[in-house]
């Protein structure tokens, strides 16, 4: 995809979003109401279709454990699975992890480990598994569109004790051991409607599947979700639930040999560059760090940079007199593969879950019931 469709592509959800959260009564709100409800309808009538033509679930001899979010947009689910992979390596269990690769050029089915992902180009592996790659370079990664096909033939490999799936839940033909999902805890009323009303991509008593729910992306694990959200997600889900928070971090990865890079901190105003399923929330991470920004410039979720865009964030940094660049971690596996004439530098984000004890123990009680009571 070229800058000038991505840049409509971002425009187009803009324009979305905007309708998402308009007033009632107001111009957008009435085009909501008479326009997108009743594609709603169609969506959900579809999205009942489409459970009865499931395949039927793929059997497996290796324990699965599905992450998913009830939403379109971040929910912080790579972070939860990077924290997945380090609870089960932690218990020395061999994993495996399956991502879409959206947003990649090349659609072929790509099995291999972290070491060999990361000499492909990110264009070919997509951005979240090179992000996970570049954490653990000695686990097996399946990048595939189809979630069935990548289990299949991940399936094959003897050595595996447990596979992980990125953004799955709502994935047919699955069975899974163990359901995570994410509510994004910055989520507002109007995100738990259905598409295109709102941001939901299944009803919510589909929750109801779930092992387990998740806050995400809370300040701290000590905060509190919403009383808004928790409604929304109490009425159709009685089971456990934890809370998620994000720890930030920042570092120099371009130049790798300067000053900065060697324990400095960021000095002077930054650009803030980012292509996210939601650019505001990289701002705002930037602001809880008490970075100093001169702008930003958001792109589309997955967004393929190329020589143009790069200049003309180069530019932009110029003309607003930036210290340095800020960047996503997901974003830099892909802005590393070309040239800067300034600083780059880049946000990683951790997570950490509210009584990690109790959730390790619940989850390894689910996928090895028999190692477990022989413990």
């Amino acid at each position: 995809m070229d800058s000038s469709r991505q840049n409509s592509k971002n425009t187009s959800e803009t324009l979305w979003l905007r309708i998402v959260y308009a007033k009632s009564g107001s111009v957008l709100g009435v085009f909501r109401a008479f326009f997108l409800w009743p594609l709603s309808l169609v969506y959900r009538f579809g999205f009942a279709i489409s459970k009865l033509l499931a395949p039927k679930a793929l059997e497996l001899r290796i324990p699965l454990i599905v992450v998913g979010g009830m939403t379109v947009g971040g929910a912080g689910k790579t972070p939860l699975v990077a924290l997945l992979v380090r609870l089960l390596q932690a218990k020395g269990k061999n994993v495996a992890v399956v991502c879409s690769g959206y947003g990649r050029k090349d659609k072929t089915a790509l099995i291999a480990n972290g070491v060999t992902l990361l000499s492909r180009p990110a264009s070919e592996t997509g951005d979240e598994p090179r992000e996970l790659a570049e954490q653990f370079p000695e686990v097996f990664f399946a990048v595939c569109e189809s979630k069935r096909e990548a289990l299949g033939a991940l399936s094959m490999m003897k050595s595996l004790d447990v596979i992980v799936v990125d953004d799955g839940f709502q994935s047919r033909g699955l069975d899974p051991d163990f359901s995570i999902v994410l509510i994004n805890s910055r989520s507002v009323a109007a995100d738990f409607r259905l598409l295109p009303v709102g941001r939901l991509r299944e009803p919510m008593e589909a929750l109801q599947r779930a092992n387990v729910v998740i806050y995400s992306k809370l300040d701290s694990i000590d905060n509190k979700p919403e009383q808004q959200i928790t409604k929304a997600v109490g009425s159709n889900y009685t089971g456990v639930t934890f809370n998620s928070a994000i720890n930030l971090a920042v570092s120099c990865v371009y130049p790798t040999h300067s000053e900065a890079s060697q324990g400095q901190e960021l000095l002077g105003a930054v650009l803030l560059v980012s292509g996210l399923a939601d650019n505001s929330d990289f701002c705002r991470s930037a602001e809880r760090l008490d970075i100093q920004s001169v702008g930003s410039i958001g792109f589309p979720d997955h967004f393929q940079y190329d020589t143009e865009s790069v200049a003309d964030i180069a530019t932009q940094a110029k003309e607003l007199g930036a210290a340095a660049i800020l960047t996503s971690a997901k974003d830099w596996v892909k802005l590393k593969e070309f040239d800067w004439s300034l600083q780059v530098w880049v946000m990683t984000v951790r997570a950490e879950i509210s009584e990690e004890e109790k959730f390790s123990g619940l989850m390894f009680s689910e996928i090895f019931p028999i190692s477990n009571m022989l413990d």
